[in-house]
């Protein structure tokens, strides 16, 4: 299929997720811009683009918590829109100062 690159991908889910833009807006905006793109197309980007985002928590996670390894951690509960609704979540933060690495993800 089409491929999106990341900087493509990520004004995607900004517009989507932070802006609250509709697939609908979306696809007609850039559709006024020239693209020729389908809204299952933009859909499925950001599927795919979802999967690898969890891969990588799960393996910045497994950094963050190594054996041995002293790890602070804090979480802050936010509202998420899932579909027409929000729900109570919470963002956590990992920090192994050790390793450098530090990983803010969300859970409910």
């Amino acid at each position: 299929g089409t491929r999106a690159t990341p900087e493509f991908l990520q004004a995607i889910a900004y517009e989507v997720y932070v802006k609250n833009v509709t697939f609908g807006l979306l696809h007609q905006w850039l559709t006024d811009m020239g693209m020729t793109i389908s809204k299952n197309t933009l859909r499925n980007w950001l599927k795919k683009g979802k999967t690898y985002l969890d891969e990588l928590v799960c393996v910045l996670k497994s950094i963050a918590l190594e054996k041995d390894s002293i790890v602070n951690c804090d979480e802050t509960w936010c509202k998420v829109r899932k579909y027409d609704h929000y729900k109570k979540c919470y963002i956590w933060v990992l920090v192994n100062k050790a390793r450098k690495t530090a990983i803010f993800f969300y859970e409910n």
